[in-house]
């Protein structure tokens, strides 16, 4: 008799002991019997804890390696392969027999069905469910959340991982609420406690007779909770409160599709189109090939799920998935995940290179590694001194940042403690340029630390890798800055924000963090093109968003693209480096901007008459300009002088500075302009136009009567998936754009939402890399699955096989045609006319 038919033998025997109470010993000796047998079984893909959590898991033997354990330092991107599970020499059954065991109780069945086995097929589909799920459906946090997952699992017993598992998922109030509809739907509840709202915004209460047709809709409810905001109506469910019983829901509502073959990019990274993507970053990252980090990291777990990974794991694996998928509220659970794991790794694995532990208040995550500023004990700001002194000490590139070095200088109003182009370099120009840019900041004593800039030491590599020994400068990046708490709004909108670029874009970008209190997230440290840097508070008296300037001025890179945190960039926006390159030069050293969606100086009843600018009288160059700028190194001396005005009117207010004069630059170029010096007068003196960096910034270059600006890009995320037919004069204007503007469909803003924003850039990603051979339809409004959240997409959820082809169709036709003007779709600037044969005006914007 085999060992697994003994076993179940021994257990019918038991539960006949059971059903006489007067048999006492004899239920002692059976559970004895059944524990001896127990341990001698193989771990199949394992013995599913049935609800039980105080049984171990007793099969296997070592668990992998996590992923991206060394991720403070990746100087090659995150691991790839899964080195697999060692398992007991003695369980020589075990190869044979995988996936085709059920799943049987470690011990005696709660009441519930958590006893209920599957059969080996139904272990396949499992895993081919859940590999698709990751693949082809979740979210970058979702990959985020499952990456900490199986950390949890390959450093904690498996009985302790579903004990804590259980515990988060039955006391959040939020697993329990499933979707009923969204406004104006049709639906009903069995339980009859319905709640009206969005799960980023707040909800409203309503008890109504169970199981009768109810419409969500505002009315019934009386207040708008989520203005702008799809609302969504949920029923009070009964969660799952078993991982059997939830493995056992996702193979019975998801579609059936075949089984992967094992192997990683042979399996789902083909079918998912990243094969080709794989060959190219099997060496590391280049800077050709987008890293697409989170992506890879979800092929890599994919892998785990189609080979190594145990039925109980699985098992928790889709509890977690349903407690996901029901509260909808990634980031709330990726905190809760991170802080549970955390407390129950950092023992093992945060530890300084001395073996000493950190201070983990002061790293990234809640213990799942070690950092600089904890093994060191000090903030990034507050190891300034030492920096100081390193810098001065002129330490080599390559010896930058060695154990418990927090910070390094990189460069600052003292020349001598800067890291500066070698002699004859071509970065020499540009290093010139910026230092006689910020003269007049530089020579005000409270100004002084104002321009000095660190790198945090987490991301040496990526600094590393991105620069020379010869110039420390940065051919193209994207730039953007930060402040503030731990989890807040601006920390998830940036992640969002390094999430796009790293999944889109071949370029790094620079995220500059203001102050001591915020720390980097973890997830940052595992994308090869993020490079961290820190600079001190800006003074008081000033907006925090006057930090873009200082951002642009300090991190010196010869073509920048400046991005908020409340920004996505998609497919194609890296060409706005080329087009920078090409318009901003030393015959127009001005930034651009792209053209705003109000022309704010409209009367009524043009469009958005209401927030018309009256802070200034003089003549506008051009129309009201978005403060999301790019500039060239030509650029800096204007940048400067703007900046110094608003320092000056802070520090000196009624004192005179002097400026560039730009009169000439057009006819005889910055390099003129620099040899005559500063020679116009300019009182330093706050207006009202100097309250933000965007009102600044259009008046500053409507003085100097430029006239260049950006064809509009930074679009409302929702015109993205808004159907193929636009309206044909968006964002007109009655003087500068009475037929509309051109717009391009390479980036987005107002991504504050994080869950919204998470998914529709995931979604985005993997219809680019992928593009997925189907047809779409061709009229003019999308179907309701294109909405997400809605009933109908959260349906086709459950054919996760399809789901990418469908959603995908949602975004038609932006991803080969991206620009939309005058009721057309164009491929490329260079298609688009200045005037289509309807229109009244030519546009003056620019592609780039």
């Amino acid at each position: 008799m085999s060992s697994v038919s003994l076993a179940r033998a021994q257990w019918r025997r038991c539960r006949r002991c059971w059903k006489s109470m007067a048999m006492l010993t004899l239920q002692a000796v059976c559970v004895v019997m059944l524990l001896l047998r127990s341990n001698q079984l193989d771990e199949p893909d394992g013995l599913i804890n049935g609800g039980n959590p105080s049984q171990e898991d007793q099969g296997g033997g070592s668990r992998a390696a996590r992923i991206d354990s060394k991720a403070d330092r990746p100087r090659s991107p995150p691991k790839l392969s899964d080195p697999g599970r060692s398992k007991n020499t003695n369980n020589n059954n075990n190869k044979n027999n995988k996936d085709n065991k059920a799943f049987l109780p470690a011990g005696p069945p709660p009441p519930s069905d958590a006893s209920t086995s599957m059969t080996g097929d139904q272990l396949k589909q499992l895993r081919t469910t859940l590999g698709l799920w990751l693949t082809k459906l979740a979210t970058f946090e979702t990959i985020n959340i499952v990456v900490d997952f199986r950390l949890w699992l390959d450093n904690t017993p498996l009985a302790e991982v579903e004990e804590r598992l259980r515990d988060l998922i039955l006391k959040d109030s939020d697993s329990a609420w499933a979707l009923c509809g969204v406004e104006d739907d049709w639906c009903t509840c069995s339980s009859g406690q319905i709640r009206y709202g969005h799960p980023e915004k707040t909800w409203l209460n309503k008890n109504i007779t169970p199981n009768e047709r109810f419409q969500c809709k505002l009315s019934a409810f009386g207040k708008d909770v989520a203005v702008g905001t799809l609302k969504q109506c949920q029923c009070f469910t009964e969660m799952v409160k078993d991982p059997v019983q939830a493995a056992m829901k996702v193979v019975k509502e998801t579609a059936r599709s075949d089984s992967p073959s094992p192997g990683l990019w042979s399996s789902f990274s083909s079918s998912f189109g990243l094969a080709s993507h794989a060959k190219k970053l099997a060496g590391g990252p280049s800077s050709t090939e987008t890293p697409a980090t989170s992506l890879r990291l979800a092929a890599d777990l994919s892998d785990w799920i189609a080979t190594t990974a145990t039925g109980r794991e699985l098992a928790l694996l889709s509890w977690l998935r349903m407690w996901i998928d029901t509260s909808g509220q990634r980031g709330r659970i990726s905190v809760k995940m991170s802080t549970h794991v955390g407390s129950m790794v950092a023992a093992k694995l945060a530890k300084c290179e001395d073996g000493s532990s950190p201070d983990l208040s002061l790293c990234p995550g809640y213990g799942q590694r070690a950092c600089p500023a904890g093994c060191a004990g000090k903030r990034p700001l507050a190891a300034a001194q030492e920096a100081y002194e390193r810098a001065l000490a002129k330490v080599k590139r390559k010896d930058l940042c060695p154990p418990k070095q927090v910070t390094e200088l990189l460069w600052s109003c003292d020349k001598a403690k800067s890291r500066m182009p070698k002699e004859g370099h071509p970065d020499e120009e540009a290093q010139g340029i910026l230092d006689k840019s910020v003269e007049t900041i530089c020579e005000v004593d409270k100004l002084s630390n104002q321009m000095d800039i660190f790198l945090e030491c987490g991301f040496i590599e990526q600094y590393l890798r991105w620069t020379t020994d010869d110039s420390e400068w940065i051919p193209e990046a994207y730039v953007s800055y930060v402040g503030g708490k731990r989890h807040s709004t601006y920390e998830w909108q940036a992640t969002n924000l390094l999430r796009a670029v790293d999944a889109v874009s071949t370029r790094p970008i620079i995220l500059v963090i203001f102050g001591d209190e915020f720390i980097t997230p973890p997830s940052w440290l595992t994308m090869p093109n993020v490079i961290v840097m820190r600079m001190f508070p800006i003074i008081k008296g000033m907006s925090f968003n006057f930090n873009k300037m200082r951002s642009m001025i300090a991190s010196r890179v010869r073509v920048g693209v400046q991005l908020d945190t409340d920004q996505l960039i998609a497919p194609g926006f890296d060409n706005m480096f080329a087009g920078t390159r090409r318009e901003i030069h030393e015959f127009y050293p001005w930034i651009m901007m792209p053209v705003h969606w109000m022309s704010r100086e409209g009367k009524k009843p043009e469009p958005y008459w209401e927030y018309a600018f009256r802070s200034w009288n003089g003549v506008r160059s051009m129309r009201w300009g978005h403060a999301h700028p790019t500039w060239s190194y030509w650029a800096l001396p204007w940048l400067c002088d703007m900046t110094s005005e608003r320092y000056r009117s802070t520090v000196r207010p009624g004192t005179e500075l002097k400026v560039f004069d730009f009169s000439e630059a057009r006819t005889k170029g910055l390099k003129h302009i620099l040899d005559q010096g500063r020679s116009a007068d300019r009182k330093a003196k706050t207006t009202a136009f100097m309250n933000e960096d965007e009102d600044m910034m259009n008046v500053a270059l409507w003085r100097d009567t430029a006239t260049k600006d950006w064809c509009k890009y930074d679009l409302e995320w929702g015109l993205f998936t808004d159907g193929r037919v636009l309206a044909s004069t968006m964002y007109h204007d009655l003087k500068w754009y009475p037929d509309g503007l051109p717009i391009i469909f390479t980036s987005m803003h107002n991504t504050k939402a994080f869950e919204s924003a998470d998914a529709l850039m995931s979604l985005l990603t993997r219809c680019h890399l992928e593009r997925p051979k189907t047809k779409c339809q061709t009229g003019g409004g999308n179907p309701r699955h294109c909405t997400v959240g809605t009933r109908e997409e959260v349906a086709l959820r459950n054919d996760p096989a399809t789901y990418l082809e469908k959603m995908c169709c949602c975004l038609e036709p932006r991803l080969d045609t991206p620009i939309w003007w005058g009721g057309k779709w164009f491929r490329s600037g260079d298609e688009v006319p200045a005037r289509l044969s309807h229109m009244k005006k030519d546009r003056t914007c620019i592609f780039p």
